[in-house]
């Protein structure tokens, strides 16, 4: 997903893409028992967990991780690289959906 189609996602529908990247099952989001990632910090952080810093294979957990702080720190999700520490939940699951469709080029 490119980062000018997440802009147009409505709330909703950016919360379905993380819950899709995130691994949660089809139910869930179907009925709507999501979490609320887009306000939750604690629930983006569990999302973010499935990026492992650390496991280092080819194009695996260390290169996700890269790009998912690379992304937080550019342009498209507009915070300077002292305060991606600080992101808000809204920050983190654009950088989430981005990193996870694998069509975001840093």
């Amino acid at each position: 997903m490119k980062s000018e189609q997440y802009d147009k996602l409505t709330d909703e529908e950016k919360r379905d893409q993380v819950a899709k990247a995130a691994g949660v099952s089809l139910e869930d989001i179907m009925t709507g028992k999501l979490p609320d990632y887009l306000n939750d910090l604690n629930a983006m952080h569990k999302a973010e967990a499935m990026l492992n810093p650390g496991a280092g294979n080819a194009d695996g957990p260390d290169i996700r991780w890269n790009r998912f702080v690379s992304i937080l720190v550019s342009r498209d999700v507009q915070l300077g690289s002292e305060s991606a520490l600080h992101a808000t939940a809204a920050q983190r699951a654009k950088a989430f959906v981005l990193t996870m469709t694998g069509e975001y080029e840093c």
